[in-house]
């Protein structure tokens, strides 16, 4: 007697159960790398923005370290020093910074939008001397500092 011998092949819904299941990791693999590259990109953005703050609160301490005398007009402070007068505007959406009467410098970049800006000056508050507070946002995040007038 003749044995019939078995087709050992893949059937054709075996292959397309295959090719859904491929499907599947393929599309679940891709919008992971989406959501990591999305991720990664905003955490440089927000490190960009604090970086860029934060050298902004160092610029205006700088003007502040050593000043004779200081004056503020709500978003812009005026300090001079020896040989030195630093004007620091934060009235438009970026900060900028101008020595003896000379041309405007930016302190931060286009991408950083610097708002609700003040500066305030504290008088002598016993046993703390006089002080300038600084607050804004950028992009959203809020910055301050406090800095004590030394006579």
């Amino acid at each position: 007697m003749r044995s019939l011998k078995k087709n050992k092949g893949i059937t054709l819904i075996e292959t397309l159960v295959y090719v859904a299941l491929f499907m599947l990791l393929i599309g679940a693999g891709m919008i992971s790398a989406f959501y990591l590259i999305d991720s990664s990109e905003r955490n440089k953005s927000d490190l960009s923005v604090t970086t860029e703050s934060q050298f902004l609160l160092r610029k205006i301490d700088w003007a502040l370290t050593g000043a004779d005398s200081v004056s503020v007009s709500g978003v812009v402070l005026t300090t001079n020093k020896p040989g030195l007068v630093v004007e620091i505007d934060l009235s438009g959406n970026r900060a900028r910074l101008r020595r003896n009467g000379g041309g405007w410098e930016y302190l931060t970049a286009e991408r950083v939008l610097v708002e609700n800006s003040v500066f305030t000056y504290v008088d002598e508050i016993s046993p703390r001397p006089d002080s300038i507070e600084v607050s804004f946002t950028a992009n959203g995040k809020e910055f301050e500092m406090i800095k004590y007038l030394r006579k």
